[in-house]
């Protein structure tokens, strides 16, 4: 399964290319031009650097009710990061 994954970012910074982008392929940067309905706007876990954090407070924390809490706003992070992953992979199949 591993030898059937690849990197989207190699298509961006390689074939794909829109000024709207900025100077950066990053996904926070392609998502919004490729797949403008999806957002990371309303979620509480933004980013990468933040879901690094999140996830460390989640692991060193005692508290249950907060280590629960934690995790879905992870899981809404990483939901979110495969559906762009996804929308953008439909997007680059049909242009």
């Amino acid at each position: 399964m591993v030898d059937r994954l690849w990197d989207q970012l190699d298509i961006f910074k390689k074939h794909y290319r829109d000024y709207r982008f900025g100077k950066s392929n990053s996904l926070k940067s392609v998502l919004p031009i490729i797949a403008p309905k999806l957002s990371y706007q309303t979620l509480v876990v933004q980013d990468g650097t933040q879901a690094q954090v999140v996830w460390e407070e989640m692991i060193n924390g005692e508290d249950t009710a907060v280590k629960s809490q934690l995790a879905a706003q992870l899981r809404e992070y990483c939901h979110l990061d495969t559906q762009a992953m996804v929308e953008i992979h439909y997007t680059l199949q049909n242009t």
